[in-house]
This record gives structure tokens, sequence and C-alpha cells, in this order.
């Protein structure tokens, strides 16, 4: 059975890469648009990992951490972020920690992103 990856991005063209990239690397692919999009899917299916971006409109991906943190059935789910929010000299940094969570500029390195959801699941 294939591993399943739960993406949060209010941006649909990231979505749209990171689904299509995530499913010719043979993971399901769960997606939605903000926090409260993600939990209400989250308690249909739990995914084996969470790819959330950082700044969305009402529920952002740092709340929506702790939210998953906080949740039985959410609390094991390993999030890496995926974020616009670092600086270009930055970026030589991919896949550094923020608040234990891997965390990965836009534009990402597929390869490396790939890599560090194949270490973590």
């Amino acid at each position: 059975m294939a591993k399943s990856i739960l993406v949060v991005d209010d941006d649909p063209d990231v979505v749209k890469v990171l689904e299509a990239r995530l499913r010719a690397s043979g993971y399901d692919v769960i997606t939605a648009g903000d926090g409260i999009e993600a939990m209400i899917k989250m308690l249909k299916a739990t995914p084996d990992l969470a790819l959330l971006d950082i700044t969305m409109p009402g529920l952002d991906g740092a709340e929506l951490s702790q939210v998953m943190k906080n949740g039985k059935e959410t609390r094991g789910i390993p999030i890496i972020f995926i974020t616009g929010l670092r600086k270009p000299q930055e970026q030589a940094q991919e896949g550094t920690q923020i608040a234990g969570h891997r965390i990965f500029a836009k534009p990402f390195d597929s390869k490396e992103l790939l890599a560090a959801i194949s270490e973590m699941i």
C-alpha cells in the first residue's frame, strides 16, 4: 500500500506541482487549500506525512502543526514546512529544522524534498 502525503498550500499551482511529483514517485496525495480543510481531510484519512505551507489565510501552517501535535490521531504525523518566507541566501540550507520540523524554501529542490520525505516515512 502506498504511503499518503497531505499537501496543504493556498497556492493552487504549488499544490499541483507537488501533487504531480509525489504521485510520480508512488505516493498517494491528499490536498487542501488551507488548515481548516486539511484538518477535515485528516479526520477522514490519516496521512503518513504532511507538507504544510506556513503562511495561509485562516489556520496557517504553524497553527495547524500545533493542532496536529495536540490531536490524538495526528500527533505522530511527520511535518515538513514549505515556505516562501525564507531569504534567498538561506536557501542553501534546505532541509534545516524549525521547531523540530524540516523546512524547505520555495522554490524547493524536488530531489531534496523527495529524499527528506523518504527519510521521514
